[in-house]
């Protein structure tokens, strides 16, 4: 005999007035799907992944899926922490948004579970991923040679600090080259999100204009040049890239390039539920565009 609904909607009372919360871990021991879809992000301290977690959870949980979120700093140890714990959950699949991570750790585990990348370009038969199309490097580069700059530097990341971030930069500075300029390398910071203070300041009589590879970037170099009362726009100009946030409000003024983070969410959810639905699906490579904000920076 089942159990009757009066039944069910007792249980399911005297289970909320208790408090009670499923544990993931036992549900996954016993269920062949459960339902929880594992995302793995950089960091929710910066606006691109916090933007796309909210958006990715909202469509998610719409859908009757539950997430689970961890976050996975540099290098493979830490990227095998991260997999590690949610792949203790047995989900039914696993969103990484990570410049940071290496691919082959994302292929290895692709290998287990669908697993769709957002960030870095990619031709994986084993991930899906979605990412940024590049155009705007593009359209920030005519922006700024525009706007008569001709000595123009980029803030340089390293592949090893992230995929992403270092993509950015040689389309940034390619872009400046195909308009035959020459532009000047300054060095990103070894820490944080940001540039070194020493390359910047030794750049200063060299160049007129820095883009920057995301915001957080240009945040920190315009701190460093209002330190030092060199002026924005008018003894350096300044471009960002990513567009999310309060920074990219009219208040701050930042020119920069808006991700469509809305997009991206949609593309990546929705290729892991189809994913899901028909595990034969290949992955797909989704390519988003973004627009420009023109602000007060050049």
């Amino acid at each position: 005999m089942g159990v009757t609904t009066a039944v069910r909607d007792a249980v399911a009372k005297a289970a909320a007035d208790l408090g009670y919360v499923k544990d993931i871990r036992a549900h996954a021991l016993k269920a062949t799907s459960t339902s929880t879809i594992g995302i793995v992000v950089r960091t929710v301290r910066l606006d691109f992944y916090a933007e796309l977690i909210a958006a990715m959870q909202d469509r998610l949980e719409a859908l009757g899926y539950s997430t689970a979120l961890t976050a996975a700093s540099d290098g493979d140890h830490h990227a095998t922490g991260a997999f590690g714990r949610i792949l203790g959950l047995r989900p039914d699949a696993i969103i990484v948004a990570s410049g940071r991570i290496p691919s082959r750790s994302i292929e290895a585990v692709g290998a287990q579970v669908p697993v769709t990348a957002i960030g870095p370009t990619s031709t994986s038969k084993l991930v899906g991923s979605v990412a940024d199309d590049g155009s705007g490097t593009d359209a920030l580069a005519q922006l700024i040679t525009d706007a008569g700059h001709r000595k123009i530097g980029v803030v340089m990341y390293s592949r090893a600090r992230s995929t992403t971030l270092s993509r950015r930069s040689r389309l940034l500075w390619e872009a400046l080259e195909r308009r035959g300029l020459e532009p000047f390398p300054v060095k990103a910071s070894s820490r944080a999100d940001g540039v070194d203070p020493e390359g910047l300041r030794e750049s200063l009589n060299r160049i007129t204009a820095l883009m920057c590879p995301n915001d957080p970037t240009l945040i920190a170099a315009w701190n460093l040049l209002d330190s030092w009362g060199v002026q924005v726009p008018d003894d350096l100009a300044l471009t960002g890239y990513d567009g999310l946030g309060q920074v990219a409000t009219p208040v701050f003024g930042l020119t920069t390039w808006r991700q469509d983070v809305a997009a991206m969410a949609e593309a990546a959810t929705r290729q892991t539920l189809d994913r899901i639905a028909a595990p034969n699906t290949k992955p797909q490579h989704v390519l988003v565009q973004g627009s420009l904000l023109r602000g007060r920076t050049v």
